[in-house]
């Protein structure tokens, strides 16, 4: 089912059907278990089911709407945006980066979604209504704040229990401070604690979630595959008292544009009988009024993040002003394009996905 400004329109996929999804669903798992092991196999067996994904779905999808998408001029370039409705096999594939990567002749790919439109992902389109009105309402509350706006950096170096080792992420949370610090009154908490203002436990966290404007996380996190909404954020004490999708859903964050989580698994669920409902921690953000979420269909690899979030901010953020949140999804999406025409692997940069406005 196709939404635009004309209306509402049904276009028949027959080729994605419960059994092929099925079938490429194994694959899409066989990919994520050997994605650690061997980069170039990982990449073949990612490639395989984005081109399926391509051929039965995001291809036939773009091809009715294709007259009616309208280019947002008012940003960079000239791609016009797409949100996908993150439920059933949505919730599962990764069609926000689905096409043909194989390489031409002359050195170039193949069509993939990302050459045609800037993606989205949304749980239903009255989340999405939402999502617009909240940030339309942040926006101009946020010129009558009488103290400058905050940003909450969490980094999560060593994690109790826990490995590998998140050696990048007190490097990605001094670069994403050192852009933003100008502009707002950064609260970094980081294990270990070293230069940070303290150690990032749930009751700092949840605090601090209320009054801040921008949320960033570089730390690990868990995608439950028996019960979504026991998916966490993995902070200094959450084997005691995990930060879990159940609480955050719940909560009522009015200043809060924008969380970014550079985490792991933070945009999937893994219960497929559950796969009709965005329950994982995107989601969880989302319904508790943040109308930008970042986050990852899979784990990323470490030495790659602080790139990411760098060129995010970096674009988003104008020197002492504050950033425009209204240009999440489309800077995410030019600095992922950047690193695929550069011939980094989708198995790299293709995890990252932008929830809401």
């Amino acid at each position: 089912m196709v939404t635009t400004k004309k209306g509402t329109s049904v276009k028949h996929l027959p080729s994605f059907n419960d059994k092929s999804c099925k079938e490429y669903y194994a694959k899409f798992k066989h990919f994520l278990k050997i994605r650690n092991d061997n980069l170039d196999e990982a990449r073949v067996a990612l490639e395989d089911v984005l081109g399926w994904l391509w051929r039965v779905a995001a291809e036939p999808v773009l091809e009715i709407i294709r007259k009616d998408l309208v280019p947002q001029d008012s940003f960079k370039g000239t791609l016009p945006r797409v949100w996908w409705i993150s439920c059933g096999w949505i919730n599962v594939f990764p069609i926000h980066i689905a096409g043909n990567y194989s390489k031409r002749p002359d050195g170039t790919t193949g069509h993939t979604v990302m050459d045609h439109v800037i993606s989205s992902y949304t749980p239903s389109l009255k989340a999405l209504d939402y999502a617009r009105k909240t940030m339309e309402r942040m926006t101009a509350a946020c010129s009558g704040y009488p103290e400058r706006p905050s940003a909450l950096l969490v980094s999560m170096k060593y994690t109790p229990d826990i490995k590998p080792d998140l050696g990048n992420a007190p490097i990605e949370i001094r670069d994403v401070k050192g852009i933003l610090e100008s502009a707002y009154k950064v609260i970094a908490l980081g294990n270990p604690r070293e230069e940070f203002a303290d150690k990032p436990s749930k009751k700092s966290v949840v605090t601090a979630l209320h009054s801040c404007t921008i949320a960033h996380f570089a730390c690990h996190g868990i995608a439950d595959e028996n019960d979504p909404l026991k998916s966490k954020l993995i902070l200094c004490d959450w084997i005691e008292r995990p930060l879990r999708v159940g609480l955050l859903m719940r909560m009522d964050l009015e200043r809060c544009q924008l969380v970014n989580l550079s985490a792991c698994d933070m945009a999937v669920n893994r219960d497929l009988l559950l796969r009709e409902e965005g329950l994982h921690v995107a989601g969880a953000f989302q319904l508790a009024g943040v109308p930008n979420t970042i986050a990852t269909m899979w784990p990323i690899i470490d030495a790659y993040a602080a790139r990411v979030s760098s060129g995010l901010y970096t674009a988003l953020a104008s020197g002492k002003n504050a950033c425009s949140f209204s240009a999440s999804a489309v800077e995410l999406h030019f600095v992922l394009k950047k690193m695929s025409n550069e011939g980094l692997s989708p198995v790299i940069w293709g995890p990252y996905v932008h929830f809401g406005a």
